[in-house]
């Protein structure tokens, strides 16, 4: 499998994607995007986003949602036109 033409070294991309995964890039992603990371070993950056183990979300975009979801759209359109 090649990630990247005539890349340098043929195991670059898999040693960045390894280190990407690990913890301490979790902390800088997160840090850099000022966005929570779902690792629950990295620090929460934004409090009032974070995702709280053992709490159940609906998935909105599901399609079970769909006319809901439509409704919405639609009642927006109407609020900003």
């Amino acid at each position: 499998m090649h990630l990247c033409k005539d890349a340098v070294h043929p195991n670059a991309a898999k040693l960045f994607i390894n280190w990407a995964l690990t913890k301490e890039a979790g902390v800088l992603w997160s840090q850099g995007l000022e966005d929570n990371s779902r690792r629950a070993d990295v620090p929460v950056i934004d409090p009032q986003t974070e995702v709280k183990r053992g709490e159940k979300f609906i998935n909105v975009q599901h399609e079970e949602y769909l006319d809901e979801t439509e409704k919405t759209q639609e009642i927006a359109r109407e609020v900003l036109n």
